[in-house]
């Protein structure tokens, strides 16, 4: 619904998922989160001699490879999994919601 990244999504929805108003939330976010870890290991990834290497500054034990397509398919369903369960949410009450604020924004 709005162009952010997706930390600062997760930034925005993280209080409402910790009243548990909307049922699932606190769940999405934790999956959102490890997504994110996984979207950003792959787009920081150098080129190495068998394929991508991550390690972090801040973290310096931390390594992660992607040295064959199976790790690559990973990221891939990680990501689609946190969209599904996203999109579950976002349309949880048949679209209503979604009508409600596009129907806001028309108006004003």
């Amino acid at each position: 619904m709005y162009s952010d990244p997706l930390g600062t999504l997760s930034n925005r929805l993280r209080p409402i998922g910790q009243h548990g108003d909307v049922p699932g939330l606190a769940d999405f976010l934790n999956q959102l989160s490890e997504a994110r870890d996984d979207r950003n290991d792959l787009l920081h990834a150098l080129p190495v001699a068998h394929g991508l290497h991550r390690r972090k500054t801040k973290n310096l034990g931390y390594v992660r490879n992607f040295y064959d397509v199976e790790a690559l398919s990973a990221v891939t369903s990680s990501l689609e999994a946190a969209a599904r369960v996203g999109n579950g949410l976002l349309y949880q009450d048949g679209g209503a919601a979604v009508r409600r604020w596009y129907e806001r924004g028309v108006e004003s």
